[in-house]
């Protein structure tokens, strides 16, 4: 007997990892700012085999809070995934169904203000920003071909609310095609993990880094110079003015998971991103060590030891592929 999940209503917040789409951790693809709008702006991002088209409309472009919404599917759509495969769910489709209360909780909001205003305001520029993907490929007989794909970070959504006091009676999102299949079609080949610290990241451009670190330094560690990481994080600002609030951000050094440090380049500047359980194997510390530094560093007490607990999980593998 299975759970009838065909339409999926948000669950408990503890039952479901946080995750995100993998090929979008790269690049921004909302802005990293609350202001200015960027109504009816394009940006283009190359990568590897084609460009990255982010369009924004009348309501102006999805911001990274609101991307919170996105993330919440994709993580809700990824834990029914895994209970069909399981055998104890029926195979989702692309409904949604969360209330304001579920997606505060989730993503570690405050309440307060019109409820149905703000979660429609964020579903607006949502299902107005698109994104265009072109890829240059080779067919079987070996013949170059262009693909491109353009939808919504939303296809569509439906809200019911008390018209005098603005209180959400209902909220219903449908998931875009696009996003359905990398979750459903690849075995979770198409998602990475988030820390559930990651909605607790206040600046724009701290979350922007630390999903880039989740895809480019794993449990290991990576590094991009200034220059790449402007251009990739879509921001209107000039280098000079980027570069100034990247070094604020790698100062604070308080993401989850990554140290950030500052190494000098031989074009300019780099960051560089180091997973603290791959770090502290480096060094050979004890998980009670790691989480002491960490406190110095001034994480909190549960943070600090949540990162230990996590090293400590992991350091028997560590210590094994480092010593082979």
């Amino acid at each position: 007997m299975f759970l009838d999940t065909n339409v999926m209503d948000a669950l408990y917040p503890g039952d479901v990892s946080v995750r995100d789409i993998w090929i979008l951790m790269d690049i921004a693809p909302v802005r990293l700012s609350k202001s200015p709008p960027r109504v009816n702006e394009n940006i283009r991002y190359a990568v590897k085999d084609g460009h990255v088209e982010v369009r924004s409309g009348s309501f102006g472009m999805a911001t990274i809070w609101d991307y919170d919404i996105v993330i919440m599917a994709v993580s809700h759509l990824t834990h029914r995934m895994n209970l069909f495969n399981s055998g104890k769910a029926a195979f989702p489709n692309r409904i949604f169904r969360p209330s304001v209360a579920q997606i505060n909780k989730f993503c570690g909001r405050t309440k307060g203000g019109s409820q149905t205003e703000r979660l429609e305001e964020a579903l607006d520029r949502l299902h107005t920003t698109t994104i265009k993907v072109v890829r240059n490929r080779m067919d079987q007989p070996g013949i170059p071909i262009r693909q491109a794909q353009h939808e919504s970070l939303i296809s569509s959504y439906r809200t019911t609310s008390h018209p005098g006091s603005g209180k959400l009676i209902a909220a219903e999102i449908e998931i875009p095609r696009w996003l359905y299949e990398q979750v459903t079609g690849q075995d979770n080949a198409g998602v990475l993990q988030l820390q559930q610290e990651y909605f607790q990241i206040k600046n724009g451009i701290g979350r922007f880094l630390y999903c880039l670190a989740r895809r480019a330094a794993g449990n290991d560690h990576a590094a991009w110079s200034f220059k790449l990481l402007h251009e990739r994080s879509g921001s209107p600002s000039s280098l000079k003015k980027f570069s100034q609030n990247l070094r604020r951000a790698i100062r604070a050094n308080d993401l989850p998971e990554y140290d950030l440090e500052i190494i000098d380049g031989k074009d300019g500047e780099i960051l560089a991103m180091q997973h603290r359980s791959w770090r502290a194997s480096q060094e050979g510390t004890p998980p009670l060590e790691l989480c002491k530094q960490l406190m110095d560093q001034g994480f909190s007490k549960q943070q600090a030891i949540d990162e230990a607990r996590r090293y400590a999980k992991k350091r028997p593998k560590l210590l094994t592929s480092h010593s082979s």
